[in-house]
């Protein structure tokens, strides 16, 4: 076994040694390359070493035609090639002309055929891996640069052929035909491994994707706009005197608002326009009533008794205050309206005094004058204080307050030629702490309930009015917050 067995080993080693040193050399190749970061990544999620990544990507490769050659004839046995056309048109040519230069090698370089042979033949980019078996040779013509596995897969080929056709190779005369069952070896050898070709940038994908995202965002844009719009629109219909808002919704081309209205409201598709609504797209579902808003009730009267807008009258708590003269013709109508006009339960009318005397009232005034200047001023400095909205008496406060009365009577006896009336200006003072409007609306209300318990004490309403003060930080005056104080001013009876 010593002189079989001998080189045998020697050449294994040799191969081994030559396969490491080509597998080293392409890692050195790719170790400092960019897709280093990624064969690396690839390798440790794949549970395969990096060196064979690198390997898996290095080569590129395609083996165009294999040759099965007789050895000792040098005569083409049998040949393969790849799906497409071979690059060979003359196998028995090829094979003969490797014979050739395998013999020319040897006998140049005075090799003993049994230690030498010739393995590799570089033409172009064509390289013809040649290996040599007892009995047969089998030639690769490989383009670009293949992988040192591909020679094993050759040499299990070869030892293939050479298990199952020992007899045929030995007996060989000429005959091939026994050989063309050797295609299933010769197929193993036929192996490709192609670059992959760099996909293009998708540029009408990635411009579409934009566009859609900037349509999508616009989209939304203008839906948030529009929501908050709507709400907007709504919040400013319910607080019109004449809408009881039920319902509303909307969606992308329509809105819808249901609830009821009062036929002296304002036109609702005039507000939504104001927010910049198209009419053709909003639709309102009213059913009417009759709404006792303050503002609605006297346009409802003007409206029946065909009123302008300068005829002064006020409203308030059921009763109607007419607030200058009329003559006994236009206080039946307004007596007839008051059964007819919902919210009006009762009618004030303002008379007019008895013109005096002009000598007289000027005694008077002589008389009364420095009086009655007493008594405004002992009224602006009477003022009372409340907790929060609350406008309840207590026992001291209900002495102070018959005191205010009694001063007030005192100033409405006394006129001046009947040119001027005294209007009683109640004063509700508040501060910005907080929220002001809040605060604006929590006076008014304090100054008007005030004004109710002067009414139910012979006070005439016409003559009393309501007034909100804000009370700065570095304010001095002697009224604190959440106090009602008293202010007398004289006006022409047709101001009132």
């Amino acid at each position: 076994l010593y002189p079989v067995m001998g080189p045998a080993i020697r050449k294994a080693v040799s191969e081994d040694i030559k396969r490491m040193l080509e597998s080293i050399n392409t890692t050195v190749e790719h170790s400092f390359s960019l897709k280093r970061l990624g064969w690396r990544f690839q390798a440790l999620f794949s549970g395969k070493s990096y060196t064979e990544i690198v390997l898996s990507h290095a080569y590129v490769y395609r083996v165009k035609q294999v040759f099965l050659i007789h050895r000792k004839t040098g005569l083409l046995l049998y040949d393969v090639s790849d799906s497409s056309k071979g690059i060979a048109h003359d196998a028995d040519m090829v094979s003969s002309m490797l014979t050739a230069i395998k013999d020319f090698v040897n006998d140049s370089l005075d090799v003993e055929r049994e230690e030498g042979h010739l393995d590799t033949i570089q033409m172009g980019e064509y390289t013809i891996w040649i290996e040599q078996g007892p009995h047969a040779i089998l030639a690769a013509i490989i383009e670009g640069r293949p992988p040192e596995d591909l020679k094993v897969v050759m040499k299990e080929a070869l030892e293939g052929i050479h298990v199952n056709f020992i007899e045929e190779l030995e007996s060989f005369d000429g005959d091939t035909e026994p050989f063309e069952k050797t295609e299933r070896f010769l197929q193993m050898c036929i192996k490709k491994q192609e670059k992959e070709k760099k996909q293009k940038k998708p540029v009408a994908l990635i411009l579409i994707t934009i566009i859609l995202l900037i349509v999508a965002g616009f989209m939304i844009y203008k839906t948030v706009e529009d929501k908050i719009n709507f709400n907007n629109f709504i919040s400013e219909l319910k607080t019109e005197p004449g809408f009881y808002i039920d319902k509303y919704n909307r969606t992308l081309k329509k809105h819808f608002v249901s609830g009821l209205k009062d036929p002296l409201a304002k036109n609702p598709y005039n507000i939504a326009k104001n927010f910049g609504y198209d009419t053709s797209n909003i639709t309102f579902n009213f059913k009417p009533f009759i709404s006792l808003d303050e503002n609605l009730i006297l346009k409802r009267i003007r409206q029946k008794l065909k009123l302008s807008d300068s005829f002064k009258m006020k409203y308030l708590n059921g009763t109607l205050y007419i607030n200058q003269p009329v003559n006994e013709n236009l206080k039946d109508k307004f007596l007839n309206i008051a059964t007819t006009v919902p919210g009006v339960t009762k009618i004030v009318f303002k008379e007019r005094k008895p013109v005096t005397d002009t000598v007289f009232v000027k005694k008077t005034v002589v008389v009364k004058k420095e009086e009655v200047k007493k008594d405004i001023f002992d009224i602006s400095k009477i003022y009372f204080v409340f907790k929060f909205n609350e406008v309840k008496l207590d026992s001291a406060q209900k002495i102070k307050f018959a005191k205010l009365i009694s001063k007030i009577d005192k100033v409405y006896d006394f006129n001046f030629n009947n040119d001027s009336v005294p209007v009683i200006i109640v004063r509700g003072t508040t501060s910005r702490k907080g929220n002001v409007e809040a605060n604006r609306l929590v006076a008014f209300e304090r100054a008007k309930k005030f004004i109710e318990l002067m009414v139910k004490a012979g006070i005439p309403i016409e003559t009393l009015v309501p007034q909100i003060i804000i009370k700065e930080n570095n304010d001095k005056t002697i009224y604190p917050v959440r106090s009602i104080s008293f202010k007398v001013k004289y006006v022409k009876p047709e101001e009132l």
